[in-house]
């Protein structure tokens, strides 16, 4: 239900929204706010994921993430980094079957910057400005690089993981 509000306050209000049969999107609040929205809202049959084009998606987005988690040896802890992580890079390429743009620029109408995303791969050590640290302790610290922090500071900001082992946004990162 979040991920509506999140997208219609991002994007826009869409015109449709092809639905399997889940708890969430038959309960009130969210058909009070398809309303309001005045969306239609299609259904697959029940036990019928074939109808929902979504599902293969899904299926070959979690293929990814445990790919990645495995060949950058990711802690469990971090997976929904890492789909975060997986879910951007998947909006920013260019597809064939949507005439070489991406879903991005397809959704938006823009062409997406991709400049967060060229200095590093995800999980990958880097280094960050901690400017709690105080003398004699280095402000340049040792983290690992988990992907854009949207939402928080400028643009250019991360998800690292300190040395503590906690997540935290920061923009001086190398």
């Amino acid at each position: 239900f979040n991920s509506l509000k999140t997208f219609v306050r991002d994007i826009g209000i869409p015109r449709h929204i092809h639905c399997d049969n889940a708890k969430t999107m038959k309960s009130k609040a969210w058909r009070d706010y398809i309303s309001d929205c005045e969306t239609c809202q299609y259904f697959t049959e029940p036990n019928s994921p074939f109808q929902n084009r979504a599902e293969t998606q899904i299926k070959m987005f979690k293929a990814i993430v445990l790919t990645l988690m495995f060949k950058y040896l990711i802690p469990k802890r971090f997976w929904d980094y890492v789909g975060l992580y997986a879910c951007d890079i998947h909006n920013l390429k260019a597809r064939t079957l949507l005439d070489n743009k991406t879903p991005k620029e397809v959704v938006t109408g823009n062409t997406p910057d991709i400049s967060e995303y060229t200095e590093f791969h995800i999980y990958q050590p880097c280094y960050y400005f901690n400017s709690a640290d105080t003398f004699p302790n280095d402000k340049e610290c040792l983290g690992r690089w988990l992907g854009v922090s949207h939402r928080v500071g400028q643009g250019l900001c991360y998800f690292i993981v300190n040395n503590k082992g906690q997540v935290i946004s920061n923009s001086t990162v190398r």
